[in-house]
């Protein structure tokens, strides 16, 4: 039983990590007028993570 709360604990912290990086992808994106590339960069994600945010931005 244990086992499986932790692995809810770490889905739940995973999803509001990534939330926040889309915020501040967006955030990036609009105040500084950057384009996601750029933010992406900035923010030091790794090239590995492009696709999945890149995805969740542009729905």
């Amino acid at each position: 039983m244990c086992n499986i709360s932790y692995g809810i604990r770490n889905d739940s912290e995973k999803i509001g990590t990534e939330q926040t990086t889309v915020s501040l992808l967006k955030n990036a994106m609009n105040n500084l007028h950057l384009t996601l590339e750029q933010a992406l960069t900035g923010l030091g994600i790794p090239e590995s993570d492009y696709q999945k945010y890149r995805s969740l931005i542009e729905g």
